[in-house]
Parts: C-alpha cells; sequence; structure tokens
C-alpha cells in the first residue's frame, strides 16, 4: 500500500511530533463550522445531553495548533472545507486524490460504508445514518444549540476564536453569529444544561489533576 491513512482528532496534540517521524507525509487539514463540531459532540457522545467541558481540550486547544501547524507548514498542507466537500464531493474529492496521487473511483466516495472498522473509539454516527457523501447535516447543528444557554455558549465561543481565526478556517464570524441569531429559540434541555455547566468546574479540576 502506498499509504497509511490515519484520522484522530487529538493528534492536533502531538503534530510537530508527527511532522518529524513522518517528515514526507501527506497532511490534510479538513476544516469545519466550529459551531457545527460542537454540535456533534453534544450528539455523538452526548446523546444530546451538555458535554463540552469533556472536550474542552479539543474546543480550546485544536484550533490553536492546527492553525500554527498550518501557518508554519503551509505548502505541505492540504486543506479543505467540510461544508465544500459535501456539497460538492465530486470537485474536492478529485482535488484530495491529485493531491495523493491517487486514481479517483467511484467507489471511494460511494461505498466508504461498507468497510468495517471495529475500533471503541470511532464517530459511527454519520456511517450509520449515510451511505454516501450527503449534505444533510450541515444545518443539524442550529437545532442542537437552540436554547438560550447554548446560544450564548456559542456566541462566547465564537468571540474566543476571533475574526482572525476563524478567516484562517474559512469561516466569517458575524455570518456564523446571524446564522445562529436566526434558529428559533428552544428550551429543550436548558435546566439540564445549567445543571451541567455548573458542574463542569469540578469535572475540570479533577480531569486536569490526573491527566
Amino acid at each position: 500500500a502506498a499509504y497509511f491513512l490515519d484520522k484522530t482528532p487529538r493528534y492536533h496534540l502531538i503534530v510537530d511530533e508527527l511532522i518529524q517521524m513522518f517528515p514526507n507525509c501527506k497532511i490534510i487539514l479538513l476544516w469545519r463550522n466550529p459551531l457545527a463540531i460542537a454540535a456533534s459532540m453534544i450528539e455523538t457522545w452526548g446523546r444530546g445531553k451538555w458535554n463540552l467541558h469533556w472536550f474542552n481540550i479539543d474546543l480550546y486547544k485544536g484550533p490553536e495548533n492546527l492553525i500554527n501547524l498550518y501557518e508554519t507548514n503551509r505548502k505541505n498542507i492540504l486543506t479543505l472545507k467540510f461544508e465544500d466537500f459535501v456539497s460538492n464531493s465530486d470537485k474536492y474529492s478529485r482535488k484530495l486524490f491529485e493531491y495523493l496521487k491517487l486514481e479517483k473511483t467511484s467507489a471511494a466516495l460511494d461505498q466508504f460504508s461498507k468497510v468495517n472498522l471495529d475500533g471503541r473509539m470511532g464517530d459511527s454516527t454519520g456511517i450509520k445514518q449515510y451511505s454516501s457523501v450527503s449534505d444533510e447535516s450541515l444545518n443539524k447543528w442550529k437545532k442542537t444549540l437552540a436554547n438560550p444557554v447554548r446560544k450564548i455558549w456559542a456566541r462566547r465561543y465564537l468571540e474566543w476564536l476571533g475574526d482572525e481565526r476563524l478567516l484562517v478556517m474559512g469561516y466569517n464570524k458575524d455570518e456564523l453569529i446571524s446564522e445562529l441569531n436566526a434558529e428559533p429559540l428552544s428550551m429543550k434541555r436548558m435546566l439540564s444544561d445549567i445543571t451541567r455547566i455548573g458542574y463542569s468546574p469540578i469535572y475540570k479540576y479533577h480531569h486536569q489533576r490526573n491527566f
């Protein structure tokens, strides 16, 4: 095989070491709307309940580490936006295959769901819902983040990311805030969220002590 492919989000913690170990590796950065990432964490790992304190290191250190990686290795990195890829998979998969110097086949996009990977930490949500590349997930984040507590968190998170980081990733802060504000308010899980957010400092304290 010409390539061994590994997609592990927390590799953002050791990107420098990975580049030292594999100086000729092909790096692909797949950016995604950060609010959609947060919503996916809630739905996939929290079953709809607030759990973002579990992913504090990914939500905050992740963007910093990946942007630093991009800024220092631009010539050797292919960047793609998730939203572009699922909206026009033919165009962007061609770009991806050209970068990897591989022959593009229809099976790569239409039959990936038939590949069975049994790792217990994998994200099996999308593989179960979609049999091919789909753009159905693009707006799901809005409903997940629709209650007042989650909207406040989302606005603060975008402010923390800031215009400069978001532009590197290919997003506009004001546009994301407008999309968030346009979603009708929902009271779903609000009380549960308040309780869980209140617990999060305790979780962070014990997690950091034991890390």
